[in-house]
């Protein structure tokens, strides 16, 4: 797969490891003094974190050097507050191949506890 892009508004902070910090500066879309993140930059690293460390049968070579789309999200929800400086864990397991498409089970935990989940459609371009 190719490599992510692991930029604002998070990043990932242990390569090979599926490890994410939310950055102190993002902001899509919350208040400026707002403590939490949206769902969407939960899924966004989920994502991401997908592309970085992916679960068995889903291999790094399988898209490079193309790219990766999020390209649908089934039941995405925050179970917790999720707030800039947390230390997160992503897990992923390949719930199925199609073609150039994988569906991806994925959870972010913080301390052993999840607090975000979905089920993330992705897409390889060439």
């Amino acid at each position: 797969m190719p490599e992510p892009p692991h930029r604002f508004p998070f990043r990932l902070v242990e390569p090979g490891i599926a490890q994410v910090t939310p950055s102190l500066g993002a902001s899509l879309p919350r208040q400026e003094h707002a403590p939490d993140y949206p769902l969407a930059l939960a899924l966004e690293a989920m994502a991401q974190a997908v592309i970085a460390a992916p679960p068995p049968g889903l291999e790094r070579g399988d898209a490079a050097p193309g790219i990766v789309h999020l390209a649908g999200i089934e039941q995405g929800r925050l179970l917790a507050a999720i707030a800039p400086g947390d230390r997160l864990e992503a897990h992923a397991e390949l719930l199925g191949r199609f073609g150039p498409a994988a569906k991806v089970r994925c959870r972010l935990e913080r301390d052993g506890t999840k607090v975000a989940e979905a089920t993330l459609l992705l897409t390889f371009t060439g």
